[in-house]
């Protein structure tokens, strides 16, 4: 679907929201970001802030109980049960739907944006707490997070990527999922102006070793002829993006997967 195409949004109970990161390190903390419409939440909840409704503050450190209990040696998922990780984040993304309705209104009609708008859009800082003995959210304050995959490649890297093509994040583009009103994930993206669906791979933090020796066998494959006898992901392009302030490159990989 493209802008100029027809859209016609549908009713929902409840805001839909995409989990694309959570934390969960003490007994009395947790951490959420969600992509809700167009807009990115980051997401604190922390015990003392519940402490005008015992029984709020009870629920959380028991969802916090349950969610680290899954560390555990003994540990067994059971079909059927509730899963710990699920109930907690549905549990803060539900405190937060009045404000996702008012700070990410739902859109109007489809909006595509490009690889680079997805990973740089600054999330608004959310904090769960209780008013009046109900679980609220309140925007708070805090340096504006984003998603941008962080590592920076070996020289070596460069030189072995030469010769496949680099390509200007703002020419990578994501679809746009009709279901949930929202630009999908970058996993899936359109490349170019003609739009070519290929499939993208980013290099996250701290595994520029592991996404180098990836990278590194993928192209050998490719130059030893064996992707004729087995199935081998083809590197079309590389995309690019340098974050002049902080004088740092953040590689994207992406990855056109062979059907």
């Amino acid at each position: 679907m493209t802008p100029d195409e027809s859209f016609e949004a549908t009713p929902h109970s409840n805001p839909p929201y995409d989990i694309v990161n959570f934390w969960c390190g003490d007994q009395d903390r947790t951490e959420m970001t969600v992509m809700c419409y167009g807009g990115r939440f980051d997401i604190l909840a922390l015990a003392k802030n519940m402490e005008e409704c015992p029984a709020i503050e009870r629920e959380f450190l028991g969802l916090v109980k349950d969610l680290l209990s899954m560390n555990n040696d003994d540990f067994e998922y059971k079909p059927g049960e509730s899963d710990p990780m699920e109930e907690m984040c549905h549990w803060m993304a539900e405190a937060c739907f009045a404000q996702f309705r008012a700070l990410a209104p739902r859109p109007t009609e489809p909006r595509i944006i490009t690889v680079e708008e997805y990973y740089t859009t600054p999330s608004i800082q959310l904090t769960i707490t209780v008013n009046d003995g109900q679980l609220t959210a309140i925007q708070s304050s805090g340096n504006p997070g984003d998603l941008m995959p962080r590592t920076r490649l070996s020289s070596s890297y460069t030189a072995l990527t030469a010769s496949v093509p680099l390509l200007e994040p703002s020419m990578v583009k994501l679809p746009w999922d009709s279901e949930n009103e929202r630009p999908s994930r970058p996993s899936r993206v359109l490349v170019g102006n003609e739009g070519k669906e290929q499939y993208f791979k980013p290099a996250y933090r701290e595994i520029s070793e592991r996404t180098e020796r990836e990278i590194k066998t993928l192209l050998r494959l490719h130059q030893l002829g064996l992707s004729d006898k087995i199935r081998v992901p083809k590197i079309h392009v590389r995309c690019l993006l340098e974050m002049k302030s902080e004088r740092q490159h953040h590689i994207f990989e992406k990855h056109g997967f062979i059907s």
